[in-house]
């Protein structure tokens, strides 16, 4: 959704989390790259943040929201990094970083600001929060509820986080 609203020069801010490439994996990821010769085909370090993905995916390490962080910040970079290689088979780590750089929208903590914006925000980040009109994106198997529900519990909660983005319209 950044990307497209991006794109399309629509206004945006995602609420929590930090900016992209301050969190920790993207950090530690892309210091990695930055140590590696420029000039090195960009594909080659594609696959090796894809392999790290799937290796953080596979840890179980779930945070409070009931995703594993880690492996969704990978995610995130792999998937600039093969937005990269479509407008780029050819380029470099370097081409890659400094794509990057310009890349990437700013998101935001700040509440709500007089600006007319669309806010995106996870279901466990619209508790307590309302707005004119919501959409919610992404009911689909293994999203809704997250994959990694495999109990009563976990079921329940999903239940519950779902209730809250679908109340958080006004009207």
């Amino acid at each position: 959704f950044e990307e497209a609203f991006r794109a399309a020069g629509i206004p945006h801010r995602v609420r929590g989390g930090g900016a992209f490439l301050t969190q920790p994996a993207v950090k530690e990821a892309l210091a990695e790259l930055k140590r590696l010769p420029g000039t090195l085909p960009f594909a080659a370090r594609l696959a090796d943040l894809d392999e790290l993905a799937t290796e953080a995916a596979g840890s179980g390490s779930v945070g409070p929201e009931g995703v594993n962080e880690r492996a969704s910040q990978l995610e995130g970079l792999v998937r600039l990094g093969q937005e990269f290689l479509g407008a780029d088979p050819t380029g470099t780590t370097a081409a890659f970083l400094q794509w990057l750089g310009g890349a990437i929208t700013s998101r935001s903590d700040e509440p709500d600001r007089a600006a007319d914006v669309v806010e995106v925000a996870t279901f466990h980040r619209a508790k307590g929060l309302e707005w004119p009109i919501v959409f919610v994106t992404g009911l689909e198997r293994g999203f809704v509820p997250i994959g990694q529900a495999a109990d009563q519990p976990a079921w329940d909660e999903e239940r519950r986080l779902l209730y809250v983005a679908v109340t958080r319209a006004e009207r």
